[in-house]
């Protein structure tokens, strides 16, 4: 079964597992991930979070559609209970 997402997803999987320790531990320190921008009813830019789960901006990142990373998965486990129902 060809899977490119989930091989993708696995081949970065230690950079970005760290990556992600790294942001999960900025959070407890009170620091947001965010840019500035245009705000209406505001002069200057302002500082905008980015509310996004750190597994979504890593996906981002690194490429990886996590839809079909769920797809993929769907169909691994459909394979998995076919092949037990029919043993």
């Amino acid at each position: 079964m060809e899977t490119p997402e989930i091989n993708k997803m696995l081949m970065v999987q230690p950079e970005s597992q760290a990556i992600g320790q790294f942001l999960e531990w900025l959070g407890t320190k009170g620091y947001a991930i965010g840019k500035y921008e245009t705000v209406e009813g505001y002069l200057s830019e302002q500082f905008v979070p980015d509310l996004r789960p750190i597994n979504q901006m890593l996906a981002e990142y690194y490429e990886i559609d996590l839809t079909k990373v769920d797809t993929e998965q769907r169909a691994i486990l459909e394979a998995l209970r076919q092949a037990t129902t029919t043993d």
